[in-house]
């Protein structure tokens, strides 16, 4: 699949929490679906994502950062960054499968990257993404634990 030009990274307008739970979504199913329980990935935790969604873009303050990579008209990733307890944290950075590779998900991350120390979280047997956050100067600080509710889905703490 080709797509016509760079994405567009912006901000999100409030109306777009819909369409960004359902790439979140989408993006679970794709990188998690059989390892996770259903109810992460169904219909019902798309609506809890929308809500959580709304709050977030609904923030508007200078704490937390939201972007969206538009492409052909759709979302194709978005990234979400704030500062919690002191720190600068990534909370989230997702990207439709059929726009890996295309530099969407960089061009998010260096949209909320901020010359400060980092952090984030990262499913342990996400591979993919952590090379990428790898690739990008984090390193795991040691610190591992499971994801809230799903017993034995590992995450890990990246630093930069």
């Amino acid at each position: 699949m080709t797509h016509d030009g760079p994405a567009l990274i912006r901000p999100p307008t409030a109306d777009e929490a819909a369409e960004i739970a359902a790439v979140h979504t989408a993006v679970w199913c794709s990188t998690f679906g059989g390892t996770v329980p259903e109810t992460f990935l169904d219909a019902a935790a798309e609506a809890r994502r929308t809500e959580h969604w709304e709050a977030v873009i609904g923030f508007g303050d200078r704490e937390h950062t939201v972007f969206v990579a538009e492409q052909d008209s759709s979302i194709a990733g978005l990234v979400h960054a704030g500062t919690e307890m002191d720190r600068h944290k990534i909370f989230a950075l997702y990207v439709l499968e059929a726009f890996h590779g295309t530099g969407v998900g960089q061009r998010l991350l260096d949209a909320v990257l901020v010359d400060e120390p980092t952090e984030l979280w990262v499913a342990q047997n996400n591979h993919r993404a952590v090379a990428f956050y790898r690739r990008n100067g984090f390193v795991p600080d040691g610190t591992a634990e499971d994801f809230p509710g799903i017993d034995g889905f590992v995450t890990i703490k990246l630093v930069r």
